[in-house]
């Protein structure tokens, strides 16, 4: 029986400790985590369901000036977490693969990675 605790992915995915924001045109968002396929991101927003399933962002890290301008992502899944008092701004994560063939962005993406993977 597989342990559940087990990565089940084809690449393996960095916690990002810094504080990384994506920006999707009017929103922003923190990344959460990253691989050389994706990332996750976390959105407060009360218009969740607006985001295109196909979209642009840029990445930008405060303690590093790491920034990736208009990477492709597809959305792959979308979960809304309850909050408490229902009146308040929602918390969205949004799981996204890469959807870029440039090889500048996917360099920097790489880059990201490495800066990661010994934080």
């Amino acid at each position: 029986m597989d342990d559940l605790s087990t990565e089940k992915r084809a690449c393996r995915r960095y916690d990002v400790t810094d504080f990384v924001v994506a920006v999707f045109s009017t929103r922003l968002g923190r990344v959460v985590n990253i691989s050389r396929s994706g990332l996750a991101i976390q959105l407060t927003d009360t218009d969740f369901e607006t985001l295109p399933d196909e979209c642009k962002t840029s990445l930008l890290s405060r303690s590093n000036g790491f920034l990736i301008k208009d990477v492709s992502l597809k959305l792959v899944r979308r979960e809304v977490m309850l909050s408490v008092p229902i009146n308040s701004a929602k918390l969205q994560t949004i799981g996204a693969k890469f959807h870029t063939s440039d090889s500048i962005q996917l360099s920097k993406i790489k880059r990201c990675l490495f800066l990661w993977s010994y934080s």
